[in-house]
């Protein structure tokens, strides 16, 4: 295959079998999952803090790499370039025809499921907590089980509204929304990118992210914290999201171009790419973070010295309960803290999330991720052969 098949067309089957059999690099990026999960729940016990802290640390640490954790979106990015290559590669892995009704099916019981279920967990620790206000602490953990429970905030919650009132028993609700949206018109957005190329494709479905920026601009909407209150925020938003999956695919597709090349660096120049995109990844813009996110997945895939350090036991661990960990963390660090604020330093409570919301996710994905996406595969291989 020459390299302009590659950039511009689709991978053929062979090349991709290739890739895929090989695991590595699909490892590699469990484990940037993990660490971002990771790096999640600890910008959420930032985030829990008292405002005169949170102020008081973010000055100390503004021009360091420890700002990643204050500012928390690089890692929501990260993830969303992930599932693009990931989805890519589940498209495309394969010589089969994809079905699409198969292919919804394994992402709702790979995501919406496990998310119900997080829900219902939420609801549970808020009804028999009970929660007072804590006036004390920083108005974002207030902001968290503000609404209490009622039909309108469940509803908005199962719905995957988007809405603010859809964030509020379980604040990471709101990438979820985004994931799954944009999972569904992911075939459409690989069609793209097999019918007109890598190259041509990719630009169309930038063009149209960049079009619901400007729109974005030109009506100054937010996007902290991306809620959508219409039907047409809601649509603009998820656009605006897709870039990240477009990146994604790309990497996937052109793989075999890219990576010899960064692979053929030394390790000190392989660090400088890593650098760089941690550094992108510190910038409070969308667009830098896109490209940051993008530059570190291929550096993941293409640096085999990274290989020893990401395919080790923790991090294919943090990988492995990424999902869980990332859903489960906040009712747990929200219940410990109304029950023990006061009682035990805040400290201590943020070591005791991360105990719990370690230990619970590791439950969660053998007895309940697991066993759901077996359901969903077994659903989906029936529904192909029909």
């Amino acid at each position: 295959m020459n390299r302009n098949s590659v950039l511009d067309g689709s991978l053929s089957a062979t090349k991709v079998d290739e890739i895929t059999a090989t695991g590595r690099r699909f490892r590699n990026l469990d484990a940037v999952r993990g660490l971002s999960a990771l790096g999640v729940v600890i910008h959420h016990c930032f985030l829990s803090l008292p405002q005169l802290t949170q102020d008081q640390i973010d000055a100390w640490a503004k021009y360091t790499p420890l700002r990643i954790f204050l500012i928390g979106r690089p890692f929501v990015i990260v993830f969303f370039v992930l599932s693009g290559f990931v989805l890519a590669s589940s498209l495309r892995g394969k010589n089969e025809k994809m079905i699409y009704p198969g292919f919804i099916i394994k992402r709702v019981f790979r995501i919406y499921l496990p998310y119900i279920l997080s829900i219902i967990l939420s609801v549970g620790l808020y009804e028999l907590i009970r929660p007072s206000n804590r006036k004390i602490l920083s108005d974002w953990f207030q902001s968290n089980w503000s609404q209490g429970v009622s039909i309108d905030v469940v509803l908005a919650h199962l719905s995957l509204s988007g809405t603010a009132l859809g964030s509020t028993l379980n604040n990471v609700n709101w990438s979820l929304v985004y994931e799954l949206r944009i999972s569904f018109l992911f075939p459409l957005m690989i069609w793209l990118l097999d019918k007109y190329g890598n190259i041509v494709g990719g630009l169309v479905l930038t063009s149209i992210a960049a079009l619901s920026d400007l729109f974005i601009i030109y009506t100054r909407q937010t996007l902290e914290p991306y809620n959508s209150n219409s039907l047409l925020s809601a649509i603009i938003i998820t656009l605006h999201f897709s870039i990240c999956f477009t990146i994604g695919a790309v990497l996937f597709r052109s793989v075999s171009v890219y990576r010899p090349i960064i692979g053929r660096f030394g390790t000190f120049s392989q660090l400088g790419l890593l650098a760089f995109s941690a550094t992108l990844l510190q910038v409070r813009r969308d667009i830098m973070l896109d490209v940051g996110a993008g530059a570190l997945v291929a550096v993941v895939v293409s640096a085999p010295r990274l290989s020893t350090i990401l395919e080790g036991w923790v991090p294919q661990f943090l990988g492995r309960i990424s999902f869980s960990l990332y859903l489960l963390h906040l009712p747990i660090l929200l219940s410990l803290t109304y029950c023990l604020y006061g009682s035990i330093s805040q400290e201590l409570i943020f070591v005791l999330t991360f105990i719990l919301s370690i230990g619970i996710a590791n439950i969660s994905y053998y007895y309940i991720e697991m066993p759901l996406i077996s359901v969903g595969r077994t659903l989906a291989k029936k529904m192909a052969k029909t």
